[in-house]
């Protein structure tokens, strides 16, 4: 009870800081984005898992649900392939007008692998789209030494690319040394590090697309009509552990051990999810078919989903009643996007606000309060400021004050126009009344 009761206080100053300093952008962000603060007091995953690595994050805040040895280094085998596409979309401008052929030498050098191959050919023909969806469906170790080949010349340089692309998404324990995931223990990562990966995958439409494609076909110059088929059943709607809520990723397995790293959305709750380190082979050696990971990613991502969701602490536009020297003032605090959190679903129904004044603006020069959410009596978000607003009343008043003038104005518009109007339109005087009679004596007699 006492250690549960000191992780509650360390996530609630971790909290009550995020809040008070505005959070950062990107991975845990909070406020100025409108992203969310996380509070996972209460739920935890039932059962056991066979994943020795586990950890499930909500995307938009970055910051975990669960994570189990979440910074202990897995081998990713082919989860290595998100990387391997990341760095081809950036690297290849337009998908479908670059052509790459397939050459004889780079297919050897996965001669006698055993490895999983999307089958492609010598002298094969293929864009860059349709090698990534040989790359990321069937996870085709062929496709991945022909796109490294392409772009770096082979594997060896296509691996620094990818090395010094982890390093720059903030990787702190990842190295590549291929791009298929071919490897054994000097190819390595964390469940961290490949959610920071899966995140800049899913970020590029492109692959977001690929990733969640159950099958693709094309046609190839050497075979034909050409049909790939995805290796991640949760998007195949034939098999016991599809999943509607998915989106990708990738799937990885070696003898090392089974990997999988997953992402679904559900009810606005985006979920990423990394299930890596799970026995990958049977009692006499083979590795277990189905990838025994895609069962235990699913078990991670269906929780997440079923046990989360997200709520709307401040829409943007809603004013908080502050007390102030005896009376009711209108605050709004200092986010300027709407502020959301991710909650058990127990704790979401009792989320309520309260508001308290500040005298000394202690939190912000301008603050006048302070709001705090509450599940029950728990506070799961506190220490956003409120600064005041002009009131209701007040902006009608304004308002009306304006379009009384603006009325003045059109009709003071229109009298001039009338005026001019009536000048241009009056009869010219006769040329008599004009010129003055000529000087002479015949106007001195008359007169």
């Amino acid at each position: 009870m006492r250690n549960a009761q000191a992780h509650l206080k360390t996530i609630l100053l971790f909290l009550a800081l995020s809040l008070f300093l505005g959070g950062c952008r990107g991975s845990g962000s909070a406020g100025e984005d409108g992203t969310a603060w996380v509070n996972i007091f209460y739920a935890q995953p039932e059962g056991d898992t066979s994943a020795q690595n586990v950890l499930v994050i909500d995307r938009d805040s970055g910051l975990p649900l669960y994570e189990k040895n979440a910074s202990e280094r897995v081998y990713p085998a082919s989860t290595t392939k998100m990387m391997t596409a990341l760095c081809a979309v950036e690297s290849v401008k337009n998908l479908d007008r670059t052509t790459v052929t397939v050459r004889q030498e780079v297919l050897d050098q996965l001669s006698g692998s055993n490895s999983s191959l999307a089958g492609l050919e010598a002298g094969e023909k293929l864009s860059m789209r349709e090698l990534l969806y040989c790359l990321l469906l069937p996870s085709g170790n062929d496709a991945a030494a022909v796109i490294a080949d392409y772009i770096s010349g082979g594997e060896s340089g296509f691996a620094q690319l990818m090395n010094q692309r982890a390093a720059e998404l903030g990787c702190t324990d990842t190295c590549f040394v291929n791009p298929h995931g071919l490897a054994g223990k000097e190819q390595y990562s964390t469940a961290w590090d490949l959610a920071r990966i899966a995140e800049a995958f899913m970020r590029e439409p492109e692959l977001a697309k690929i990733a969640g494609t159950s099958s693709y076909t094309f046609d190839s110059n050497v075979r034909g009509e050409v049909t790939v088929s995805t290796s991640n059943l949760l998007l195949d709607p034939d098999s016991e552990l599809y999943e509607p809520a998915a989106q990708g990723v990738k799937t990885g397995i070696t003898s090392l051990g089974a990997s999988f790293v997953s992402a679904g959305e559900q009810d606005g709750l985006r979920v990423l999810c990394v299930a890596a380190g799970v026995p990958a082979t049977n009692g006499n050696g083979y590795l277990i078919s189905p990838n025994p990971a895609l069962a235990e990613g699913r078990k991670f991502l269906t929780w997440a989903l079923s046990s989360f969701v997200r709520v709307t602490l401040y829409d943007g536009g809603e004013t908080f009643s502050v007390p102030v020297d005896g009376k009711e003032l209108s605050a709004v605090p200092t986010a300027r996007e709407p502020v959301t959190i991710v909650l058990p679903r127990e704790q979401a129904a009792q989320l309520t606000a309260r508001v308290t004044a500040l005298t000394d603006g202690a939190a912000d020069e301008d603050a006048v309060g302070m709001v705090t959410w509450y599940c029950g009596d728990m506070p799961v978000a506190e220490g956003l400021p409120l600064v005041p607003v002009m009131p209701l009343w007040l902006w009608l008043i304004i308002v009306a004050l304006l379009a009384v003038l603006a009325a003045l104005l059109v009709v003071l518009w229109v009298m001039v126009r009338q005026r001019r109007r009536a000048a241009a339109e009056a009869p010219a005087e006769p040329e008599w009344v004009k010129e003055a009679p000529p000087p002479g004596p015949e106007w001195d007699d008359w007169q």
